[in-house]
């Protein structure tokens, strides 16, 4: 699982309701004058935010599905498993090319190889305005220098969700100059986790290349964040015995706790 899916990381105050926001409000406004209608639609839209308050914590299951077909073979063989807990946390601010963003700490637990108690660590650096949600790769690693971080030369924010998020919704973006990627948010649906159901926007986005049969990398964005993620990817790859071939990876990812940091609003998706 590569460090942009849990991008990747991750949007994650739980909801009032299995599905997120209270509908109390509109039901109290349907015999409201228009003036006070549009309030209350403002006041909704104002939540359109992803979770960044400093001390917001996210749990994550992750499963990697591999099976690897050697050069010259008709078939893939079968299917093993990997299984993942990722954990992360929204632990500082930092200041990159002039903007400010919060710093995502993220440990991940390989629980099915030996020593699974030792975590991977890897960061994610995200900042939001009222358009939309930004994401400053790690690419290369961007290590603490004397109080601060060093971005990798080349390398530059990137986009990761347009507010507010409707369903056709598209725009282009990328990590580096010479690299343009197409996202679009295909559909607002409901997404089930061990935390709730989250009506949540499902982002498709050309992230990668690959071999034939790669797939666009999906990733749900609900009020807790990013709420699920999805990735198939197909690439040239070699075995321990020197064997070379073609090896398929299918990750998947679900929220499985959230704690919210210091009060503040929330992403809430907006249908078309």
């Amino acid at each position: 699982m590569s460090s942009r899916t849990l991008l990747f990381l991750s949007c994650l105050a739980l909801m009032t309701s299995a599905c997120g926001h209270s509908t109390e409000p509109m039901n109290s406004s349907r015999n409201a004058t228009a003036p006070a209608l549009e309030a209350v639609r403002s006041a909704i839209q104002s939540e359109n935010r992803y979770p960044l308050a400093l001390g917001t914590r996210w749990t994550y299951d992750v499963q990697d599905s591999l099976r690897f077909r050697a050069n010259g073979a008709a078939e893939f063989g079968g299917w093993t498993s990997n299984r993942m807990r990722v954990m992360a946390e929204a632990s500082r601010t930092t200041i990159l090319e002039g903007q400010t963003y919060t710093v995502i700490d993220r440990l991940t637990y390989f629980l099915d190889l030996p020593f699974p108690e030792i975590p991977y660590r890897t960061r994610q650096y995200l900042r939001m305005d009222s358009s939309a949600l930004y994401s400053y790769p790690d690419a290369g690693g961007i290590g603490a220098v004397e109080g601060r971080d060093m971005p990798a030369p080349g390398f530059h924010e990137s986009v990761l969700l347009v507010y507010p998020a409707r369903v056709g919704a598209h725009w282009k973006s990328s990590v580096r100059s010479d690299s343009d990627y197409d996202f679009e948010v295909e559909a607002i649906e409901p997404v089930r986790t061990l935390v709730g159901t989250f009506p949540a926007a499902r982002v498709r986005g050309f992230l990668h290349s690959g071999q034939p049969g790669t797939e666009p990398e999906r990733i749900w964005y609900g009020k807790p964040g990013v709420v699920r993620s999805r990735e198939k990817r197909v690439d040239e790859a070699g075995l321990s015995n020197g064997q070379r071939g073609i090896r398929e990876t299918i990750t998947n990812a679900i929220l499985t706790s959230f704690v919210p940091g210091s009060p503040q609003a929330f992403f809430v998706p907006t249908a078309q």
